[in-house]
């Protein structure tokens, strides 16, 4: 339900390695995730909790594969954080 809420997986999404993510490490994945999900288990069921990621990688490896974008991410996040230190001193 809650990734058809966010708009359904795309025709790139590469459904086999579905994954949830805490704090950026993988929770529950492959075929556990799968199993719950055909078995039409809740969040409560699943132990989730607010924050936790549904991460949907894309089929192939281009431009915008996983590794790709969390790369882009991190390297878009060290500027800010390097200024908001700077301001705090």
């Amino acid at each position: 339900d809650a990734l058809m809420l966010a708009g359904g997986p795309t025709g790139s999404a590469k459904l086999t390695k579905i994954r949830i993510e805490r704090s950026g490490a993988p929770i529950m994945g492959n075929e556990g995730l799968q199993q719950a999900i055909a078995q039409g288990r809740t969040i409560e069921q699943l132990s989730l909790r607010a924050g936790d990621q549904v991460v949907v990688p894309r089929k192939g490896g281009g431009l915008f594969s996983e590794p790709t974008m969390r790369t882009v991410s991190i390297l878009l996040t060290l500027p800010v954080a390097i200024y908001g230190l700077a301001q705090l001193f």
